[in-house]
């Protein structure tokens, strides 16, 4: 109540006050949430998400380009299996026509309709259950929920990361150069079914997740910080298949639903 007292006064420098906004974020998702966690993290069984990566220098109305997609595994709290896969190596396995959007035939020249232009609706929870029928038609996958992070949520966590160094590539990546890698390795000698810009991003989420855990100086704060930003600027998107869980995150706004 006393924070809340003094951001409403405004008595506090601009940056602190952003910082507590940030703060307030992260914390009111918590605090609406957490119930939610067991089942969402795997301590209730198993939790398969897909996760959709979008190109928001692409727009789309559902928020960018669906240039990349992984399947994420979580069991007891814990990641046990991570896989990202180019979208185009899904689409290229639909054996079904599906009729697109009239605008998307008209503006686009579709003349099918696939996962990489599934996020066709401004409501999130309608992408997500459209993104799982056509992952069933062409890969046979069956998921748990949806996530949806863009360019921007990457950059959110490099910002707090300061630098990752990707092996694979002898190559440092950070903030100000991510996009331009991630473009240069998705663009240069490409060919259909190359595999380098899911090759790239697997890579570098793998550096990612590995400085996140032996990184001792990380700053888990700054984290936490980028974490509530990208769930209030909808960098992060979340959907459930259990409805009961997805109440929760709709009318807390955590999944740019337009439920009202």
């Amino acid at each position: 109540l006393v924070l809340q007292k003094v951001q409403a006064e405004e008595r506090l420098p601009a940056d602190l006050q952003e910082r507590l906004t940030q703060t307030t974020d992260l914390s009111r998702f918590i605090e609406n949430t957490i119930d939610t966690w067991p089942a969402v993290l795997g301590f209730e069984g198993e939790r398969t998400y897909l996760v959709l990566f979008q190109n928001n220098m692409e727009i789309r109305p559902g928020g960018g380009f669906i240039g990349s997609y992984g399947l994420l595994t979580l069991e007891n709290g814990q990641m046990s299996d991570f896989k990202i896969n180019d979208v185009y190596d899904a689409d290229g396995q639909l054996t079904e026509h599906v009729e697109p959007p009239a605008p998307l035939r008209r503006y686009l020249g579709a003349s099918h309709w696939y996962l990489r232009d599934s996020n066709f609706a401004v409501d999130f929870t309608r992408n997500a259950s459209l993104a799982q029928d056509f992952l069933t038609k062409e890969t046979h996958d069956s998921v748990n929920g949806v996530i949806a992070i863009d360019t921007l949520f990457l950059k959110n966590m490099l910002e707090a990361m300061g630098s990752v160094t990707v092996p694979d590539y002898n190559t440092t990546v950070t903030a100000d150069n991510f996009y331009q890698l991630t473009q240069t390795h998705a663009q240069k000698d490409f060919f259909p079914g190359s595999s380098q810009k899911k090759d790239f991003l697997r890579a570098l989420s793998h550096s990612m997740l590995m400085k996140v855990a032996e990184d001792k100086s990380l700053s888990y704060a700054a984290l936490l910080a980028q974490l509530g930003k990208s769930l209030q600027e909808k960098d992060l998107l979340l959907a459930f298949n259990d409805h009961s869980l997805q109440k929760v995150y709709t009318v807390n706004n955590l999944s740019s639903s337009m439920w009202d």
